[in-house]
C-alpha cells in the first residue's frame, strides 16, 4: 500500500515540477523558386541560407529551405512562410493562375522576396526582368518595377555610381542614411544587426504603387543623390520618378519585398579571395531581410532584449524555487507515511477538525478582547473617581 502512495507522489511531483529541457519551436519554411529557368540555385545562395540559423538561435525557431520547382498553385505554396524569386530567363512564362495563387498566399499571411539583377556582361546574372515584373506588378504584390533599358521590357539597367563605389562604378557602396528602414532589426544581437554599410551591384526599382490604403507599412532602400542607372550602351536611363535598391510593403496578413540584385547575396566570386556575400554587410542585411519577411521583426521597441531577458531569467527562476520547495515538501511527507509517523487517515482526520479549531480560536479571541475591554472600562472608572 505505501509503494502505491509513493507512486502517487511521484506524480504529482512530476506535474508540479516545469517541463526543464524542453523547447517548443516554430518552424518556418522557405520556398526558392526554380520553375522560372532561373540561373541562380539555392546552392549559389549556400552561405546566405546557411547564416540563417543565427536567426534560428536568436528567436528559437527552425528554418527550412526548400526548392519549388512547379508553377506556383494554392498545393504547391501551402505550408510555406515566405516565397523567393530571382531574374528569371528570357524564355520564361507566367498565368493568371500563378499570379492569383500569389495574391492568395499573401493574404493568407505568406512573405515574398523579389531578388533583380542588373545588367552584366555575363548574361546569365542578367537575366530577363520582363517576368518577374510581370508577377510583382500583380495583387497583393510590391507592385514595382525592376527598371528596364529604354524602349524595351526584357534588358535591365544597372545602378551607376561615380563618387560612392568600390573602384568599379557599378559596385555602388550604400551607407547608414540609405539603410535607415524598417526592415533593419534594431536589437542587440550582432550577429544581424549593425549594418552601417554594403555594396551593391544591382538595377534600380521603380514604386509604381507607393499611396495605397492597402498597405500597413512601406519600406524604402535609398540611393545618394550622385546615383544613376545605365544601359549595356551605357546610355542614362530615362526614370519618370525616384527609384530605389529596395522596397518592401506590409498587407494587413503578409509581407512582399523586391530588392534589384541577387548576385550581392550569392557565392560568386568578388575578386580572387572573396565571395560577393562576404563583402561589407551583405550577409547581415540578407538576415534582417529574411527576418522582416518572417513577420519575426520589428520586436517591441518599448521593452529591450536585455530586460526580457531578465524577466525570463527571474521567472524561470521563480519556477525552479517553488517547485523545489514543493518537491521537498512532498518528499517530507513521503517520508512521514513511509515511517509510520503519518498517515492519509490523519490528512482527512486534520481537514474534518480544521473547521472546528478555527471556530475555537475565533471564539478565544473575541474573549480575550472582551477581557480586555472590561480592563479599560475598570481603569476609565478609577480615573474619574480620582478626580
Amino acid at each position: 500500500m505505501k509503494v502505491h502512495y509513493v507512486l502517487l507522489f511521484v506524480i504529482l511531483a512530476s506535474a508540479m515540477m516545469p517541463a526543464f529541457g524542453q523547447q517548443v519551436e516554430d518552424k518556418y519554411v522557405i520556398l526558392f523558386d526554380q520553375s522560372h529557368g532561373q540561373y541562380f540555385t539555392p546552392e549559389m545562395l549556400k552561405t546566405a541560407f546557411d547564416s540563417l540559423n543565427a536567426l534560428e538561435t536568436y528567436f528559437n525557431i527552425k528554418i527550412e529551405v526548400k526548392t519549388i520547382n512547379s508553377k506556383f498553385n494554392l498545393t504547391n505554396l501551402q505550408g510555406a512562410d515566405l516565397l523567393i524569386i530571382t531574374n528569371p530567363d528570357s524564355g520564361s512564362t507566367t498565368s493568371t493562375e500563378e499570379k492569383r495563387a500569389l495574391a492568395d498566399f499573401i493574404r493568407a499571411g505568406g512573405s515574398t522576396l523579389y531578388l533583380g539583377n542588373p545588367y552584366s556582361d555575363d548574361k546569365n546574372i542578367t537575366g530577363n526582368p520582363q517576368l518577374i515584373n510581370d508577377l510583382m506588378d500583380s495583387s497583393f504584390q510590391p507592385r514595382t518595377s525592376f527598371q528596364p533599358a529604354k524602349d524595351t521590357l526584357d534588358k535591365p539597367t544597372v545602378v551607376v555610381d561615380d563618387f560612392n563605389n568600390d573602384g568599379n562604378i557599378t559596385h555602388v557602396v550604400l551607407t547608414n542614411d540609405t539603410l535607415n528602414f524598417d526592415a533593419m532589426h534594431k536589437g542587440p544581437n550582432p550577429g544581424f544587426t549593425n549594418v552601417s554599410k554594403i555594396l551593391y551591384y544591382g538595377t534600380p526599382i521603380v514604386d509604381k504603387d507607393s499611396v495605397s490604403s492597402l498597405y500597413k507599412r512601406i519600406v524604402y532602400g535609398n540611393f545618394s543623390h550622385t546615383t544613376y542607372a545605365v544601359d549595356e550602351k551605357f546610355d542614362t536611363a530615362v526614370l519618370s520618378q525616384t527609384f530605389y535598391w529596395l522596397v518592401g510593403k506590409e498587407y494587413k496578413q503578409g509581407r512582399t519585398m523586391a530588392i534589384g540584385s541577387t548576385i550581392m547575396f550569392s557565392d560568386l566570386p568578388y575578386d580572387e579571395n572573396s565571395k560577393w556575400i562576404d563583402q561589407m554587410d551583405n550577409l547581415k542585411l540578407f538576415q534582417n531581410v529574411i527576418a522582416w519577411l518572417l513577420q519575426l521583426t520589428p520586436l517591441d521597441p518599448e521593452t529591450p532584449i536585455v530586460e526580457k531577458d531578465f524577466g525570463f531569467f527571474v521567472a524561470l527562476n521563480l519556477s525552479i524555487s517553488v517547485g523545489f520547495a514543493l518537491l521537498v515538501a512532498i518528499v517530507a511527507f513521503a517520508s512521514l507515511i513511509l515511517s509510520g509517523k503519518l498517515s492519509p487517515s490523519d490528512v482527512t482526520k486534520f481537514k474534518r477538525e480544521q473547521p472546528k479549531l478555527q471556530k475555537e480560536v475565533k471564539q478565544t479571541k473575541l474573549a480575550s478582547s472582551g477581557k480586555q475591554a472590561k480592563t479599560t472600562k475598570k481603569k476609565k472608572k478609577k480615573r474619574g473617581q480620582v478626580k
